[in-house]
């Protein structure tokens, strides 16, 4: 039997309902979800004097989120790493 493992995905709900016990849903999976720690476009600067760590992604350059990321963090443009 293969092996279950689990995976992320970004999904599009186009309608849901509840009774207050059963909900339901209709929805399709738009694309894999691709955390910023395994995107092609994340890098990690350290330095080992004071041990800073700066991350930064090349997709958002010059933008005021840059030093702040996480590796869970995610966006719409993430491609997964190949290496």
């Amino acid at each position: 039997m293969a092996e279950l493992k689990p995976f992320e995905v970004i999904m599009k709900i186009d309608f849901g309902a509840n009774d207050g016990v059963t909900a339901v849903a209709h929805a399709e999976k738009v694309a894999k979800l691709v955390r910023c720690g395994d995107c092609k476009y994340y890098t990690e600067k350290h330095t080992t004097r004071f041990l800073t760590i700066q991350s930064y992604c090349d997709i958002f350059a010059g933008d005021d989120i840059v030093g702040e990321l996480k590796p869970d963090d995610f966006c719409s443009r993430g491609e997964r790493r190949t290496e």
